[in-house]
């Protein structure tokens, strides 16, 4: 059976600016073909939007390798992020669309949230699985 991970904007930094963890959950995911990286498109925008141009670089040929799978914000998705916004008993600081695409991500595939700042998720719904970033 396949199972994954579903990485936030904070697991995508760490992976774009060398963190040895984040990289070498990348690397497991390589090697071992049965797991699956998913990277909500509301993580990616928000990751590349506070860095470097070759730590975006680094996230360019991340979404392209083949353990990665990005998950598109459509019209749908959008409408269900914004209901899960909606209904959260406590709405996380600042922007808070990147935290909602990936807690919709994990929620629906039923996979952990790679992150640094579980709270952040858990504000959304606490019933997420973390697996919480070095």
């Amino acid at each position: 059976m396949i199972g994954g991970r579903v990485l936030d904007t904070t697991a995508l930094t760490d992976y774009a600016t060398c963190r040895i963890y984040a990289r070498a959950l990348v690397g497991a995911a390589l090697r071992s073909g049965a797991l699956v990286l998913a990277v909500p498109s509301g993580a990616l925008l928000a990751a590349r939007g506070q860095l470097s141009e070759s730590a975006r670089a680094s996230l360019t040929e991340l979404v392209a390798l083949a353990p990665v799978v990005v998950d598109e914000l459509t019209a749908e998705t959008a409408g269900r992020c914004g209901d899960l916004l909606a209904r959260s008993r406590a709405r996380p600081p600042g922007e808070a669309v990147d935290a909602a695409h990936v807690a919709f991500s994990a929620r629906t595939r039923g996979w952990p949230i790679v992150t640094s700042d579980p709270e952040r998720l858990l504000a959304l719904d606490a019933a997420l699985g973390i697996e919480r970033l070095p």
